[in-house]
């Protein structure tokens, strides 16, 4: 005997509608690769951003020190007391007068302390290597006395690995102290 199917009436009566155990389990695998190929772009993408904005902050505090030395260095008329991990000028002030500035690298932070008051720190955690050289006018090794140039090199370590650190190799004239020495007014 032939029974009529109604339109819109299941055609398998005995089955449920619905996805089948296996192609949850597809549909499940598939999303979770796609959820660990972006999540790692993400992690990739944030440690890239990470890098980029440590050395963004390493460039900066290091171009700001060098700015202040540099500013220190141009207005000083004689260098007393030089090593490699310090230096003190007598600095020329806007006033006419003179004061004592000392610019030292010790436990590998970079300070400055003006007329004998407080420290204050440029950079911190700088790399073994970071230091102060002197020059003659004609770019050999000087004594304090015969300094026309002062060669600074600051190594500002990123703090993460597979990035290299930041480093600022400048070499600033003593203006005045190049002035003095040029005319003959200091015995080298």
């Amino acid at each position: 005997m032939l029974t009529a199917q109604r339109a819109g009436a299941d055609p398998r009566p005995g089955d449920e509608a619905g996805f089948t155990l296996v192609e949850l389990l597809v549909t499940a695998l598939v999303a979770v690769i796609t959820l660990a190929i972006a999540g790692g772009a993400l992690e990739s993408m944030t440690t890239a951003s990470n890098r980029a904005t440590g050395a963004a902050t390493s460039m900066s505090a290091v171009s700001l020190a060098v700015s202040r030395l540099s500013s220190d260095l141009r207005s000083t008329h004689a260098l007393t007391v030089a090593s490699a991990t310090s230096f003190t000028a007598t600095v020329n002030q806007a006033d006419g007068t003179t004061a004592t500035v000392v610019w030292s690298i010790t436990g590998g932070d970079l300070t400055r302390t003006a007329g004998g008051g407080s420290p204050e720190t440029f950079l911190t955690g700088l790399a073994s290597g970071s230091g102060f050289a002197y020059d003659t006018p004609s770019g050999t090794p000087a004594a304090p006395s015969c300094t026309s140039r002062v060669v600074v090199d600051l190594i500002e370590p990123t703090g993460q690995t597979a990035v290299t650190p930041y480093q600022e190799h400048v070499s600033i004239a003593v203006t005045d102290q190049a002035m003095n020495i040029a005319e003959g007014n200091v015995s080298c």
